[in-house]
């Protein structure tokens, strides 16, 4: 597992952690004992009731609401009966259970998405098309088109058109020898792991990122650099024509 994906996952669950903190906290509070000290109650003489009586800050009179739509009053019975069922602290420990729960599914649905590189296909819209990466030149091509197009971006230094003709040569060459199978809307993510062998594996992702920095990424390739780009390609070529 890489250092990223291992850092993914303790920051998962350092948040699962804290969320639970005051599930935790709540429960303590319900477990302790109640207090049964008495109470002494000092009620207000009836001079200082009329005295405070007489001033709006204690005057708790509610006038009904004139013309209430009938949502509003669906919204405040709703939240009159949400207020009850929370007072109650078996309910109120229900409902944070069940939200954190749902907290902890989403995710963990992001994290199982990442790993699968569905996510970051998503966010790169690095999808595939008729079993072909969505480059330049739309629709499948023939190995003889393919090369004719690598050929003339390495003449013209066009290092990144290449790379992405190259990427496509090869899911070519990948399906016809079966080694992954063409499917509308798959991801490259996808290809990789219908691949059954860890060498095969290691160069496929390799390419694709390389064909990722070159059509999404717009990064900049030089001579140099393209050639040891294009020597991964010739060995993952050469790998697929060894196992046939």
């Amino acid at each position: 597992m890489s250092l990223l994906k291992q850092v993914i996952l303790l920051i998962a669950v350092l948040v699962v952690t804290v969320c639970l903190q005051p599930i935790n906290s709540t429960a303590h509070i319900l477990s302790q004992t109640a207090d049964t000290s008495a109470v002494e109650v000092r009620l207000p003489s009836e001079q200082q009731l009329d005295t405070y009586s007489q001033q709006n800050a204690f005057d708790y009179s509610q006038e009904a609401v004139a013309n209430e739509s009938f949502i509003s009053k669906v919204l405040r019975w709703l939240f009159s009966w949400f207020g009850d069922i929370m007072q109650n602290p078996t309910a109120a420990i229900i409902f944070e259970i069940a939200a954190y729960l749902i907290f902890i599914s989403l995710l963990i649905l992001l994290i199982q998405q990442y790993f699968k590189g569905n996510l970051a296909d998503m966010m790169t819209k690095n999808k595939v098309h008729n079993g072909l990466p969505a480059t330049k030149e739309a629709g499948p091509l023939v190995f003889d088109e393919l090369n004719a197009l690598i050929n003339k971006a390495i003449e013209q230094n066009r290092y990144r058109d290449a790379i992405c003709h190259l990427y496509r040569r090869s899911l070519k060459q990948l399906a016809e020898a079966g080694h992954i199978t063409w499917k509308k809307d798959k991801t490259n993510r996808d290809y990789l792991y219908e691949l059954s062998t860890e060498n095969m594996r290691s160069l496929f992702q390799d390419i694709t990122r390389y064909y990722e920095y070159a059509e999404y990424g717009h990064f900049p390739f030089d001579q140099e650099l393209f050639g040891t780009v294009h020597q991964r390609f010739k060995q993952l070529h050469k790998l697929i024509s060894d196992q046939n």
